[in-house]
């Protein structure tokens, strides 16, 4: 198995096994259970699928930048294809599927990427993002997502006006989502696994606190070595286990949910895509 790969998935074990020790502790029934482990399956496939890559992939302009504006058509989605529930849910037959943490964890990974090459094409694309969260509304994953954008951006060679303008809207965007209401209903093993897991006992909250912690560590620790211009991806996790805390949104990888498990393979083929070497060329046989 690549180092690259290894490191991330050995980060996303502590968060994996305080998700299913949170699904024993709500008790769940097996159709929970088979969709959690489903999307385990497809988070592990999906990790491996960038290592089948040409490693130039990230010299190719167009490639990233198709990938941001990928995220905001994606998010778009339920804008566009309204359903039941709130409106940030794509309907899949009987599942309806999260698509912002599926998608915006690449979306920053490929923006540490553009920046780090000193371009600032993803900007636009980028603010495109935050502006479908906003209308959505969606305050935790704008949040989340601002925060490690705007960690990556202050990071980066860009000019002290564009992250000041950058950080300006952001921070509208933000506010115009919190301030719309929303119709999200918490749901214990969802978006309150801190509430049920403390609520259980001390014992059982610190034990996912614990492994949340861990998560971060580890997963910061992993993308450090494979490229600096991923910083921000961490603490878009850390923002969304705070918000979670306040049971505002899932729980990424604890709480259950096939997207936040389906963009974290995302997310860790796509690192390891940008950042691999080019393999050799094979010489032809001499006669």
């Amino acid at each position: 198995m690549p180092s690259k790969i290894r490191s991330c998935l050995l980060a996303a074990l502590p968060a994996l096994a305080a998700g299913w020790f949170i699904l024993f502790l709500a008790g769940v029934g097996t159709g929970i259970l088979t969709v959690q482990a489903v999307a385990t399956g497809l988070m592990v496939a999906l990790a491996f699928s960038g290592n089948f890559l040409h490693g130039d992939l990230g010299k190719k302009r167009w490639i990233p930048l198709a990938c941001v504006v990928g995220a905001a058509t994606i998010c778009a989605l339920p804008l566009l294809f309204p359903g039941s529930g709130p409106k940030r849910w794509v309907s899949l037959g009987p599942v309806r599927l999260y698509v912002a943490p599926v998608v915006l964890p690449l979306a920053l990974a490929v923006s540490g990427h553009l920046f780090q090459r000193k371009s600032k094409d993803g900007i636009a694309a980028l603010t495109a993002v935050g502006l479908v969260l906003a209308l959505q509304p969606d305050f935790s994953q704008l949040l989340a997502f601002s925060t490690g954008f705007l960690l990556i951006l202050f990071n980066s060679p860009t000019a002290i006006p564009v992250r000041l303008i950058s950080a300006g809207v952001a921070a509208a965007m933000c506010v115009a989502a919190y301030l719309q209401p929303d119709p999200l209903k918490s749901v214990s093993y969802v978006e309150g696994v801190f509430e049920l897991a403390f609520g259980h006992s001390i014992v059982a909250g610190v034990i996912v606190l614990a492994c949340a912690t861990a998560f971060l560590g580890l997963l910061a620790r992993g993308l450090r070595t494979i490229n600096p211009g991923f910083l921000g991806i961490p603490a878009y996790y850390a923002v969304l286990f705070g918000c979670s805390v306040a049971g505002l949104t899932p729980a990424p990888l604890i709480g259950f949910g096939a997207g936040p498990l389906i963009g974290f393979g995302i997310l860790v083929g796509g690192t390891t895509a940008l950042s691999q070497p080019r393999p050799p060329e094979t010489p032809f046989a001499s006669n």
